[in-house]
């Protein structure tokens, strides 16, 4: 059932609602207002309580909703066609907070916008409407699980996916379609889970650059990019 609030300001609105959480995520078209307006931004929808969605997509998850998370939201939005939602928030995040400064320069080096970025606190509206929950580290993952038993195969860290989709071929997802094929891909690598030999445990986490030596933010993102690559070129 559609909303029957909320003003339609762009045909390119990328994610409405998880459960009764209210986002509306939507991408503003070249120089609708302002220079910077192609770029993302929130829209807030007046909540209909009978209005329940959910709506597929990829949630990225770490603390504070400021550094990883947001280096991994920005970097799959921007590599992803943009009917795909991505988004994040953190398990100890506060609303409204801008990006880390340093993940923002990491992202300008390659392209990629950080504007209109606030931070989130993890819902769990969200966790059950994703197809893959996907973690900085293992800790948020067993967080989220706990959380959230029925999220189980379908959340992993960013670099755990990488490794069970290392010998995983387009074709052997469902799907002609990047949502179509996002939905089948939790179910193809879970099956991995239990047969594949895992790396050193320590191997599937993305340490917490901030505060962190120079240079810390960057490696943080040199790792999620390394580790997104091969699920992107799996959905895309």
């Amino acid at each position: 059932m559609m909303p029957r609030t909320g003003r339609q300001v762009t045909d390119r609105i990328r994610l409405i609602a998880y459960g009764d959480v209210l986002v509306g995520e939507l991408i503003l078209t070249p120089g609708w207002t302002s220079p910077g307006a192609s770029h993302a931004a929130w829209w807030l929808l007046a909540l209909d309580p009978g209005w329940m969605v959910r709506v597929p997509g990829i949630l990225h998850i770490c603390t504070a909703n400021r550094c990883r998370s947001v280096l991994a939201e920005r970097l799959m939005r921007h590599a992803l066609p943009g009917e795909l939602p991505v988004t994040s928030a953190g398990t100890r995040a506060r609303h409204g907070e801008p990006i880390w400064p340093d993940a923002a320069v990491e992202l300008d080096r390659r392209g990629v916008s950080s504007y209109g970025f606030a931070s989130h606190p993890l819902e769990a509206a969200l966790v059950r409407g994703a197809d893959l929950v996907l973690t900085a580290t293992r800790a948020h993952r067993d967080e989220v699980i706990a959380a959230h038993p029925a999220a189980l195969r379908r959340t992993f860290t960013w670099r755990e996916l990488a490794w069970l989709v290392s010998e995983v071929r387009r074709e052997d997802l469902p799907g002609r379609s990047a949502l179509e094929r996002l939905a089948g891909l939790a179910p193809v690598v879970g099956t991995r889970r239990g047969r594949l030999q895992p790396p050193a445990p320590h191997l599937l986490d993305v340490a917490d650059p901030v505060d962190g030596p120079d240079g810390a933010v960057a490696a943080a993102a040199a790792e999620i990019e390394r580790a997104l690559a091969p699920v992107i070129a799996l959905i895309r």
